[in-house]
């Protein structure tokens, strides 16, 4: 077993007594050999010459219980028929699994990974097992008589950087702005950043000090710019020089449950917002009649070619065509909002083609097995750590392969109040506070005031009304507000 595990260029998957095509290249004339390793039988299944180069197909009307090596040339294909599912997920620490056997979880199943490091991994009550480590292993269970072969790789995690341009006033000829680096959205503190001002053909850098224990640098450059762009190392941040208002990208209001559709496959979709108007186009371009109930949309297909779904003035394309080899198609997950307070409960919603059975999920160090009734499973999660997270879900349905992911926020706000007869702006907790005072109507701020943990400020000279912008930059999240004083 050893020998050619170490050896295997992929695998592919079928079911017991079902049809079953292998597909392969070829540079050059040869032969491929099939046999059977494990089992009631071991012994050879096939041998076919195949001439020049080429791709090949390979088909049997059905093949026993087993796995299967495939050779042609110096290329292996290893071929697992079983009942027996194997579900690799990766979590913070490593990958956990879910095996199933018929749709049902298999409680106590061995499973050897080889690897970097070896191990044999009982599953528990749930069917889940985990292994901590990272790189690439091959994974292994036999279980009453049906076999599992297969392969996981986990790179180790690089943490996300991201910089931020936050546009905070003009006075004069100056453009005032805030730089922030976050890191899985949390703030990184001590760090250098360089500004570069584009202007026409001339790159100026401006070296910035180091970030405060928020995360946060301000400065100003000079007016007019074509750009402003903020680095650290690799990473980097563009702010066009016109507009000082922040853009935010609309999300998505359509899911659909994959990318890619063979002829007699139902889409099955999850509208977001109900008041959106959607226009699905076939391949040729004619507008599609479609079933739509409260926030479900399903269609059936039938012709080959690429699709269109137009709303909001957007565009997303799918495929319907003849599959190839097995992939992982997604599995919609929604919630109502991607921004969550600390002390939040999260309601996760997936969408899948089982009508009852269980997925595997993992997000962040928290691995479980999720149950699905009527084609909808239900998931509530807590966190006790702002940043950014992502859930992943995973499974296996009639031998095809089911997958998806949603990456969210969990902050901390720190809370913004205004005590207008001291003329005090805080927040509940610690933060850094920037505060732009302004004319209520258009014109060029008065004046930009900061402190950490609260802001004191005079009233401008100018009679009138005027009006408060504040941001609050704390450790686990940032805190916006508006006030007008008379």
């Amino acid at each position: 077993m050893l020998l050619f595990i170490f050896t295997i260029v992929h695998f592919q998957y079928g079911l017991p007594g079902r049809p079953l095509s292998l597909r392969f290249e070829h540079d050059r004339s040869g032969k491929f050999y099939l046999e059977k390793i494990t089992g009631d039988y071991a012994g050879p299944v096939l041998t076919r010459c195949y001439y020049g180069a080429g791709i090949e197909e390979v088909r049997f009307e059905s093949l026993k219980t087993g796995i299967y090596l495939g050779t042609h040339g110096p290329d292996s294909i290893i071929v697992c028929i079983t009942d027996l599912d194997l579900v690799p997920i990766p979590f913070d620490q490593g990958f956990a699994f879910l095996v199933t056997r018929a749709g049902k979880p298999r409680p106590g199943a061995k499973v050897s990974i080889f690897g970097e490091k070896s191990r044999v991994i009982e599953t528990d009550s749930s069917g889940i097992g985990r292994f901590y480590g990272y790189g690439e292993y091959y994974l292994f269970c036999c279980d009453q008589g049906s076999f599992f072969i297969g392969k996981v790789s986990t790179p180790t995690p690089e943490a996300k950087m991201d910089l931020e341009i936050i546009p905070l006033l003009k006075k004069g000829s100056l453009f005032y702005f805030i730089g922030r680096i976050t890191a899985e959205g949390r703030p990184q503190a001590g760090v250098r950043m360089v500004a570069e001002v584009i202007k026409d053909d001339e790159m100026i850098p401006k070296p910035l000090e180091k970030t405060d224990r928020f995360g946060v640098v301000w400065d100003s450059v000079r007016l007019p710019f074509n750009r402003l762009i903020l680095r650290c190392g690799d990473h980097r941040a563009v702010y066009p020089g016109k507009g000082f208002e922040s853009i935010k990208n609309s999300e998505d209001v359509v899911l659909i449950d994959r990318k890619s559709y063979i002829p007699g496959d139902t889409l099955i979709g999850v509208v977001t917002d109900p008041s959106i108007s959607i226009k699905i186009m076939d391949p040729s371009g004619a507008t599609m009649s479609y079933h739509r109930s409260g926030s479900f949309l399903t269609l059936p297909l039938d012709k080959e070619g690429r699709y269109q779904i137009i709303f909001s003035n957007k565009k997303r394309y799918f495929f319907v065509g003849r599959r190839g080899e097995l992939v992982s198609d997604v599995i919609p997950i929604v919630t109502k909002i991607d921004t969550f307070r600390i002390e939040d409960e999260i309601i996760f919603k997936i969408f899948t083609p089982l009508d009852k059975g269980s997925l595997i999920y993992s997000c962040g160090n928290e691995v479980g097995r999720l149950k699905i009734d009527g084609g909808v499973g239900i998931l509530r999660l807590k966190f006790n750590r702002t940043g950014e997270k992502t859930l992943r879900v995973a499974g296996m349905v009639e031998g095809r392969r089911y997958s998806g992911w949603k990456s969210f926020v969990v902050r901390d706000e720190p809370g913004i109040s205004f005590s207008r007869s001291q003329l005090k702006v805080s927040t509940k907790k610690e933060a850094r506070i920037f505060v732009v005072i302004s004319p209520v109507r258009k014109g060029e701020a008065y004046s930009l005031k900061t402190g950490i943990g609260s802001v004191r400020f005079e009233p401008p000279e100018m009679p009138g009304a005027y009006r408060l912008r504040v941001i609050a930059f704390g450790s686990g999240g940032v805190s916006i507000d508006v006030f007008s004083v008379r």
